[in-house]
């Protein structure tokens, strides 16, 4: 994998997107004012309108490949994200969310879980 989808993105997803959410508010307001040359793209399962452009249902409703991820949705929700988009081929993500390690047995669990197998030797 390249690092340069993570570093220098040509389009990027928010997923989770909401006009109620400071991480959402605060993501697309940072793209914006540094810059950002490409398209972000919204989605909130509701669809519909969010920072006053359309957001679309999930990211296989995108019209074009997405480089990177912004995932900000519960923690419950993270890993079946996370699963939609390495279908799309989307490789880096940046996760805006609590609930794993910090929140106790089940949010350790599903740090586990969401961690690659460690390569087998021998």
């Amino acid at each position: 994998m390249s690092v340069g989808e993570l570093f220098n993105p040509r389009s990027i997803a928010l997923v989770g997107a909401t006009d109620k959410s400071g991480w959402s508010i605060s993501t697309l307001a940072n793209l914006r004012a540094h810059g950002f040359p490409g398209p972000v793209h919204l989605v909130n399962p509701r669809g519909g309108v969010v920072h006053g452009q359309a957001a679309y249902r999930s990211l296989a409703e995108v019209p074009e490949r997405v480089d990177l991820a912004y995932v900000m949705v519960p923690t419950a929700a993270v890993l079946g994200v996370l699963r939609e988009g390495a279908k799309l081929g989307i490789r880096c993500y940046v996760i805006l969310t609590a609930g794993f390690g910090e929140a106790g047995e089940e949010g350790r669990g599903w740090r586990r879980r969401s961690r690659p197998s460690p390569p087998r030797t021998g």
